[in-house]
């Protein structure tokens, strides 16, 4: 009967200490966890900080996994490869989608971190194309001072890490170029030169980057300088010269990528001014979203938007960079007084918007255009002077 006794207290025992065990483990653990993240506040800087306010074109991306995330499961992503200049990152964005790494929850988790990158101006180096490069690692930056003892056991091709005191690095190696990447505070930091490496967290020249748009609205946002986006731009096309010849950048151009499953959202503020006349008005509009985009079929293939201004602010703007155009639209006024009795004035511009568009619907060789119209009593009196004429006809299209 004793025996019996001492079994069930200690039968009784177990569950009392297994409690104990529980609640003393829950609360090491939390301790643990807030120490961790409480370290790995503790000297944190933003990634934005270090890079050089000289920056000739600069990216941030606020979330990485998100951004990959958006990208690859655009609808219309496999249109890109038909276009020559952006066909060679499509291989890319596919092997972020197919990636079985970036499924892994630790590792999205850790890639949340936001990346600022930008490309340096010549004047930082010798050679142009110098690349640098700052990734949050957020939640898991404690991690960075224990990397070089957990990649002795990764072997990455080309990977090297050289042990230097304070300049202690890993390098990755190429036939063109060594990457530089080191921890710094709670940053892995990357760069392709030497000089920005070792001056890392001392940017004498930095500046805010973003003062009309804010990047944490945006998928990824960019901010390209003067300089980088004429000498980008100059040697397309004649036409495109021309243009940068007759406008200035009052400052840098800012600029907001938002990707979803149906769309791909570009939104760009660039302060331009211009001495003619005629082309300062259109620049000095403040842009919006078209109302004629509500209006485009669903079933389109494609669609062209304009709102700049109206056919004749257009026209008179076209002259600037097409003199030869003025000739053409004379000839054609004339043409339209001897057959219509009515000039091109009263033709387009007299009930016209400032909203164009053309787009395509499966079945028809060519564009269907659209022109937004400002008064409606104008241009029914317009048509009907035009159809009863021995010329037009409603079926004319």
């Amino acid at each position: 009967m004793e025996n019996e006794n001492e079994s069930e207290k200690t039968a009784a025992k177990k569950p009392k200490r297994l409690k104990k065990f529980i609640i003393i483990f829950t609360c090491v653990l939390v301790v643990l966890s807030l120490a961790w993240v409480i370290f790995s506040m503790v000297g944190r800087i933003d990634a934005a900080s270090v890079i050089p306010g000289s920056a000739d074109f600069r990216i941030s991306i606020s979330n990485p996994m998100r951004f990959i995330d958006n990208l690859s499961s655009h609808e219309s992503l496999h249109e890109f490869s038909h276009v020559p200049a952006l066909a060679f990152l499509t291989p890319l964005v596919n092997s972020f989608h197919d990636a079985a790494a970036l499924k892994n929850p630790l590792v999205r988790l850790a890639a949340m971190g936001k990346i600022e990158a930008a490309l340096l101006p010549s004047e930082i180096e010798d050679e142009s194309g110098k690349l640098i490069a700052a990734w949050d690692m957020g939640f898991f930056s404690p991690l960075l001072r224990i990397l070089p003892v957990v990649t002795v056991f990764v072997n990455i091709p080309n990977l090297y890490y050289v042990q230097s005191g304070s300049s202690s690095r890993y390098e990755i190696r190429t036939e063109d170029m060594t990457f530089f990447i080191a921890p710094y505070r709670n940053l892995l930091f990357i760069t392709n030169c030497p000089k920005v490496f070792e001056s890392r967290g001392i940017m004498q020249d930095h500046a805010q980057a973003f003062e009309k748009i804010k990047p944490s609205v945006y998928d990824a946002a960019l901010v390209l300088s003067n300089n980088f986006i004429i000498n980008l731009l100059s040697d397309q096309a004649p036409s495109i010269s021309e243009i940068l010849k007759n406008v200035e950048f009052e400052s840098k151009v800012e600029a907001g990528i938002s990707v979803s499953a149906k769309k791909f959202e570009f939104h760009l503020t660039a302060p331009l001014t211009s001495r003619q006349d005629s082309l300062s008005r259109i620049l000095a509009q403040r842009s919006r979203t078209p109302n004629m985009a509500e209006l485009i079929p669903a079933d389109a293939q494609y669609a062209t938007i304009m709102s700049a201004g109206t056919l004749n602010e257009l026209y008179q703007t076209t002259l600037i960079f097409a003199p030869d155009m003025d000739e053409t639209l004379k000839t054609a006024d004339n043409t339209s007084r001897f057959l219509l009795g009515l000039t091109l004035n009263d033709l387009l511009f007299s009930w016209s918007g400032n909203e164009f568009a053309a787009f395509g619907i499966e079945g028809r060789p060519h564009p269907i255009y659209a022109i937004q119209i400002n008064d409606e009593r104008k241009r029914q009196e317009v048509f009907d002077k035009a159809f009863r004429s021995i010329v037009l006809n409603e079926n004319v299209g």
